[in-house]
């Protein structure tokens, strides 16, 4: 069986190791890097409640990660959602000392606060997630 890729607008639930698992979605999915994504982190999954509405609103947090974080972490797909403008200004970062919009890079990060671009390997992502949504 061919592994699907993950694709900007997908809501998974990612567990997180302990029992929990943690409500994400995916705003981009980089061409130009290498099976970059970018996972939108917004808290434990609710089994009860749409996963769409569990996605609504910022994030807690967001990861830069690899495609096969997906299938090492055993991501379940529970939907996907049309990606919007907003989902692209999401992926702004400082990569190399310039800022980039998705796959565009804009100019220097000389002045700007545009986050670095970290990326987590799949056990490294699972911790972090893991003290990220520890309430």
């Amino acid at each position: 069986m061919k592994k699907r890729r993950v694709v900007e607008g997908d809501i998974y639930s990612v567990p997180l190791g302990d029992g929990r698992h943690a409500i994400c979605r995916v705003p981009y999915c980089s061409d130009y890097f290498r099976d970059l994504v970018l996972l939108s982190v917004f808290g434990i999954h609710d089994p009860a409640s749409p996963p769409a509405q569990q996605c609504r609103g910022v994030p807690i947090a967001q990861f830069y990660t690899g495609q096969d974080s997906a299938m090492g972490m055993q991501w379940e797909l529970l939907d996907t959602t049309v990606v919007t403008l907003d989902d692209e200004r999401l992926s702004r970062r400082e990569v190399a000392g310039q800022v980039w919009v998705g796959d565009i890079p804009v100019g220097t990060s000389e002045g700007e606060t545009a986050p670095k671009m970290f990326v987590y390997g799949a056990k490294i992502l699972q911790r972090t997630m893991c003290k990220t949504l520890a309430f």
